[in-house]
């Protein structure tokens, strides 16, 4: 399976608040943005396409699927995510769950890109792209985010370790999970690691 990056595209920021005209711009100035992704650097190219969807108009967030899908096509593995984040969400194309999740999936097990990894788990223990809930399946991709360094990786893989409900339970590896989270900043493994530590 290939990423066909030209079929659609997303922003990561998808996540963040929609229609946020008249709050701060995180991204830097649009302009400048705008300016050194015309001269082909496909970072400034990612944080415009993030800034153009968190504007109100559709025409803005169809120029952001624009966007990434052609600074993912040049091989930007963030804009890639953005663009399974857009799928995932239907923000800038329709909402497809599945084809979010196989874009994820190549990311992480064909590029080792480890937000991918992450969200590829977070598909498989919430049920999304008509999977069933299944902690069992999300485990081994919240690991290999962990792996990659991703810190929210670590923290979900603990959860794995720490459920009530997983009956092979184990503290020793939640913590063990959970420090490598804290370690790497994730402020919720640090707190998890501190509750099971009596802290």
């Amino acid at each position: 399976m290939r990423i066909s990056c030209a079929i659609g595209a997303g922003v990561l920021l998808a996540l963040a608040p929609v229609g946020v005209n008249a709050q701060p711009n995180p991204f830097g100035d649009p302009a400048v943005l705008e300016a050194e992704c015309a001269a082909e650097n496909l970072e400034s190219c990612s944080k415009f396409a993030n800034y153009l969807v968190t504007r109100t108009s559709q025409e803005s967030k169809t120029r952001a699927v624009e966007l990434n899908r052609a600074t993912c096509d040049k091989g930007y593995l963030p804009a890639c995510g953005d663009l399974a984040a857009s799928y995932a969400l239907g923000l800038g194309v329709e909402q497809d769950e599945m084809r979010a999740y196989e874009i994820d999936l190549e990311l992480c097990e064909e590029k080792d890109y480890a937000p991918a990894c992450n969200s590829v788990g977070y598909t498989h223990s919430l049920g999304k792209a008509d999977f069933a809930k299944d902690n069992d399946a999300a485990q081994p991709y919240f690991v290999r985010a962990c792996d990659l360094k991703d810190a929210s990786g670590c923290q979900r893989a603990g959860q794995y370790w720490d459920s009530y409900l997983n009956p092979a339970r184990s503290e020793a590896k939640a913590k063990a999970f959970y420090l490598r989270g804290c370690d790497l900043g994730d402020p919720y493994a640090c707190k998890d690691l501190r509750r099971l530590e009596g802290n």
